[in-house]
């Protein structure tokens, strides 16, 4: 599972990342993602292993993302915000020192990525609509998710995320 560590600058993603991972963040890539594996630890292996004696023994592990942090003026958000659209799972960290308000951030955080939501999503309309003008074989497969994300942009539009 990838797992990608958001947040704005300064709020400490690296060092969780570095926390997690065991791996030191690479100042040179702050301006894109860096991606390192943290095992899961799993007390239950070992005796099952001394039992059963495998060849191999594969614990579980995971990837993380540390991403570049987003900017409080939201300068370039959005293609920092690309970055993380693989990841499975986000966890969002944020800094409740040195003069920030953490329930500030997180609703800051929130609307940049309803922007972010709203601006993919009105993108594959505009392709959608194109796309269904011409004659083409699957043209009531694109009608039907025409007809799923148009709600959606709705919503997005209102305010309300889609999480």
């Amino acid at each position: 599972m990838k797992i990608g560590l958001v947040g704005y600058q300064g709020s400490g993603k690296s060092t969780l990342f570095e926390w997690i991972t065991g791996e030191t963040a690479d100042p040179s890539q702050a301006f894109s993602a860096q991606t390192a594996m943290a095992a899961v630890p799993e007390p239950r292996v070992e005796p099952l292993c001394e039992i059963y004696q495998p060849k191999k023994i594969t614990l579980a592990s995971l990837e993380i993302v540390d991403t570049p942090g987003l900017s409080r003026d939201h300068s370039g958000s959005a293609q920092k915000l690309a970055l993380i659209r693989e990841a499975g799972c986000l966890v969002i960290v944020v800094a409740d020192f040195g003069g920030n308000d953490a329930k500030d951030d997180i609703s800051n955080f929130d609307a940049d990525l309803l922007i972010a939501d709203l601006d993919i999503i009105s993108g594959r309309i505009e392709r959608l609509r194109e796309q269904i003008k011409k004659p083409r074989p699957d043209r009531d497969e694109l009608q039907k998710e025409l007809e799923v994300l148009e709600p959606m942009y709705a919503a997005l539009e209102g305010g309300k995320a889609l999480r």
